[in-house]
């Protein structure tokens, strides 16, 4: 392959990327603090979504709590005319959402030849997460069990890794990351326990030794492989799982779906919310 040939598909995978992924640099990232019931009544409107093209990262559910969202730059000036009405100020974060999502690297694992090439400084795509995930459980084939617990609604698998530092009855404790696409850092830090955990003989942290061998531990680093793929592949933004209804992808919040008070906070009817 000729230094030229190799070039073109660089660009080609370069500019596949850029066209599929959809991108955020026209938006705004500002938080606001609404300290009356009108402040708050306001952030809460469902009309505000109607005529805005407003994403919450955290919902306005609570006085004096710190709102952040994302407006579309373009709409800012005509939404901080309404909020002056309100006595609402707007603290601007970044001007460009885009720009903190690029600083968000994904790394590549090279597999288990080279485990040294999985750490904690980056971010991994499902496929290496779960190549990582196959070679801790041939390393310590004699304290890990890794099995799918099932599918997704697009056909991949959830893995669950059972680590168990002593055997006989213990008590279970089940640790899960990744419910929400978005939320790549919940996968990280599972991920990061995982491997604490199997390297904890190794370890001078008493404390770190006698939890690893007090509980049976099952961990799912990534509870929703359909949102997380998505995600890093088409759209930062997406959090909810994915599911097709009438030729429309939509999905549902994982972790807003159990029948303790269903339905109660931060949740939305809408299929397309964030």
């Amino acid at each position: 392959m000729t230094s030229k040939t190799l070039m073109v598909i660089i660009l080609f995978v370069i500019n596949f990327r850029m066209c599929c992924t959809k991108q955020y640099d026209k938006y705004t990232l500002f938080s606001v603090k609404p300290t009356t019931k009108e402040q708050l009544q306001f952030l809460q409107n469902c009309a505000l979504q109607k005529y805005f093209d407003v994403k919450f990262w955290n919902k306005p559910h609570k006085l004096n709590n710190e709102v952040q969202m994302m407006l579309d730059t373009n709409e800012i000036e005509l939404f901080s005319y309404r909020a002056q009405n309100l006595s609402l100020k707007p603290t601007i974060i970044t001007d460009n959402v885009q720009k903190i999502f690029d600083r968000q690297t994904i790394s590549k694992y090279l597999g288990f030849r080279r485990n040294d090439t999985f750490d904690w400084k980056s971010f991994y795509a499902l496929e290496d997460i779960y190549t990582w995930l196959k070679d801790l459980s041939t390393k310590y084939e004699k304290q890990v069990v890794l099995e799918s617990i099932g599918k997704s609604n697009e056909g991949r698998d959830i893995y669950s890794l059972a680590v168990r530092k002593v055997q006989g009855d213990k008590e279970i404790v089940i640790v899960e990351g990744g419910a929400h696409g978005n939320e790549w850092i919940s996968v990280a830090f599972v991920t990061y326990l995982i491997h604490q955990l199997l390297e904890s003989d190794n370890h001078e942290d008493v404390k770190l030794k006698r939890i690893a061998g007090r509980y049976h531990w099952y961990l799912i680093p990534v509870l929703n492989p359909d949102g997380y793929e998505y995600n890093q592949k088409t759209d930062r933004m997406w959090r909810k799982n994915r599911r097709q209804i009438r030729g429309k992808y939509v999905g549902v919040d994982l972790n807003r779906n159990f029948e303790y008070r269903f339905g109660k906070f931060d949740t939305s009817t809408d299929a397309n919310d964030y």
